[in-house]
């Protein structure tokens, strides 16, 4: 039986653990993929195409959100793609849900200009300039966030665990705006 020491700190830690294994299930990509630290502005994607509204051909985000406790279900995923289809994905609270079930919400393509919004955002708000990681230490529970972008043959993701980065508010901002609001589950 281990001394009560150890208990204590396996109960503090546990709440860290299962939130990184979410946010890892969810937004990690081979190794080699990678960034530490947020990219420059001269290395980051471009807007491509003839007009600000076109994007990368390998354009993806993952915007997802909720509980630090994997266990106690509740979160929810958007998925959008380079052609403007998206998917909302809910994570269900049963008395004991699976950390990796989700039940799709909503599915639908946004038009380009909408898509181009989005993905202006991103720039505007310096997205790829943002640090991996954002944090709240003084607070054990609550709530984490990522944004998962790839798009230009870059890869950038940013967690927030019981914070708010005005950057990321601001593009999930946009992308509350263009979502059909009959789909309005974030």
């Amino acid at each position: 039986m281990p001394a009560s020491g150890a208990v204590v700190i396996r109960s503090q830690l546990f709440p860290f653990i299962t939130a990184l294994i979410l946010v890892l299930a969810a937004t990690i990509a081979p190794a080699q993929e990678r960034q530490d630290q947020g990219l420059s502005a001269a290395s980051a994607p471009q807007t491509v195409g003839t007009t600000p509204n076109e994007v990368p051909s390998d354009f993806e985000l993952i915007y997802s959100y909720g509980p630090t406790h994997a266990d106690w279900g509740g979160g929810v995923r958007v998925r959008l793609s380079s052609g403007g289809a998206y998917v909302v994905e809910r994570q269900p609270r049963p008395s004991r849900p699976i950390p990796d079930q989700w039940t799709v919400k909503a599915k639908g393509s946004l038009p380009k200009d909408k898509l181009g919004k989005v993905y202006r955002a991103l720039a505007e708000n310096r997205f790829w300039e943002l640090r991996n990681n954002y944090d709240n230490p003084s607070i054990q529970d609550g709530w984490v966030q990522s944004l998962r972008v790839r798009a230009g043959g870059r890869l950038h993701w940013v967690v927030m665990s019981n914070t708010n980065v005005p950057q990321v508010a601001a593009v999930i901002s946009v992308l509350r705006r263009v979502m059909p609001k009959a789909h309005r589950l974030f």
